[in-house]
């Protein structure tokens, strides 16, 4: 009688009952984990990170539970490519979904992942005082900041104003040498920004800006 009890209770843990039939109990779930790299968040879902910008190269890393290797596909505003991940849009998400087999004595893992995407920034050709150090200006001094018709990377025209101590710099646009950064007779501190139009879906509005301190001649 003990071994008939005994034989029931191990057949319970591994069967379920249908009927008159005994089927085999499903087998847990493997987990995928899975992160940018080391150092990296693990993903979460929903998507807490940052989102991922326009044209940027990532590199995936996930595992299972199974102890099967993971492999990755993509749609949206995305491609995969083995573990790189490659962002094709600055507007539509990227979604990553990720398989392993059945191993280990668990089931398939799956794992599905939303990502935001955004635009990346535009760039321009600024003339050195832009990036100047020690951002220092002279008195009585004048600067170009750039060309005339000074264009973005992607063809938008920039325009420069000032944004901190109109008293001691201004912005003047002269159609021959350019933007050009004129500094008055007192010492202090001035700055200036630099902006453009975006260029959707994929490319920010350039908005960038740059500050000085006024000196006197040496």
């Amino acid at each position: 009688m003990r071994l008939i009890t005994r034989y029931l209770a191990a057949l319970a843990a591994t069967t379920v009952v249908f009927g008159a039939t005994a089927i085999p109990a499903s087998a847990a779930t493997g987990v995928i984990t899975a992160s940018w790299g080391k150092g990296s968040p693990n993903f979460t879902d929903p998507w807490t990170m940052p989102a991922i910008m326009y044209s940027s190269v990532n590199d995936v890393y996930a595992s299972s539970t199974t102890g099967v290797n993971v492999t990755l596909s993509a749609s949206g505003g995305c491609t995969v490519s083995q573990k790189q991940l490659t962002v094709t849009s600055g507007a539509t998400p990227c979604v990553l979904v990720m398989n392993s087999p059945a191993g280990g004595g668990l089931d398939a893992a799956t794992a599905t992942f939303t990502i935001p995407t955004i635009p990346v920034g535009q760039s321009a050709k600024f003339g050195s005082v832009w990036n100047k150090t020690p951002q220092k200006v002279t008195e009585g001094k004048t600067y170009v900041m750039g060309a005339p018709k000074l264009k973005t990377n992607k063809g938008k025209l920039v325009t420069f104003k000032i944004a901190t101590g109109s008293n001691l710099c201004t912005v003047v646009k002269d159609s021959s040498k350019g933007w050009l950064l004129k500094v008055g007779k007192k010492t202090g501190k001035c700055s200036v920004t630099a902006t453009s139009a975006a260029v959707p879906p994929d490319f920010a509005a350039l908005n960038t800006a740059s500050s000085w301190t006024v000196v006197k001649p040496s």
